[in-house]
Parts: structure tokens; C-alpha cells; sequence
């Protein structure tokens, strides 16, 4: 027997499909501005270290911020947060349309 008036498993994987694109389009703009502030700070970094009258050792620290900058920047450019979000995304869809297979199997019999 169907339940009259409460939430549907279609209601659920609408609503899961919505989130995973939101998931796509929020985390590539948050990855994106990320990336500008960190390529802004790189270049900063650079001219610091370039500067007339700099000392070696400024030199160095400012070599070793752009080095780790460099890290950071490789590290978000791979996407490795988006592709785990989205990934949960997808089992939630799978978990949700083998849920609802059960329950036309089971309507059926």
C-alpha cells in the first residue's frame, strides 16, 4: 500500500539531484576565488622578495611563502573536495534509487 500525502522517495532524489548541483557550482566559485586571493598573495609574495634593498634572509621567507602558496594552489586546482563531495552525491543517488526499486518491487507483489 502506497501512504496518501506524505514525502516521496522522488520528492528525496529531486531534492539530492538539486543539492549535487549546487555542490558543483558553489564549490567551483568558492575554488575559483580561492585561487585568484591565493595567486594575488603568490604575486605579492614575489615582489617581496624582489624588492631593491631586500635582505637574503627576507629573501628566503618570502621564497618559502610563495613555495607553500604554490602547494595550496596545487593542491585546490585538483578539485579533490568537489570530486568528494560529488561523489557522496552520487551514493546518496544510487542508495535513494535502490531504495525505490525495493519499494516498486515490493507495491507489486
Amino acid at each position: 500500500m502506497k501512504k496518501v500525502g506524505g514525502p516521496s522517495k522522488g520528492q528525496f532524489l529531486a531534492i539530492t539531484r538539486q543539492a549535487k548541483e549546487w555542490a558543483k557550482v558553489d564549490t567551483q566559485r568558492l575554488r575559483t576565488g580561492l585561487l585568484a586571493d591565493l595567486k594575488r598573495m603568490f604575486d605579492l609574495a614575489k615582489q617581496m622578495a624582489t624588492v631593491e634593498g631586500v635582505t637574503a634572509k627576507q629573501a628566503q621567507h618570502c621564497i618559502r611563502i610563495m613555495g607553500y602558496i604554490g602547494q595550496i594552489m596545487n593542491s585546490l586546482a585538483k578539485g579533490f573536495y568537489e570530486a568528494k563531495a560529488l561523489r557522496y552525491f552520487q551514493n546518496l543517488e544510487h542508495m535513494i534509487r535502490e531504495s525505490k526499486k525495493d519499494s516498486e518491487r515490493s507495491a507489486k507483489t
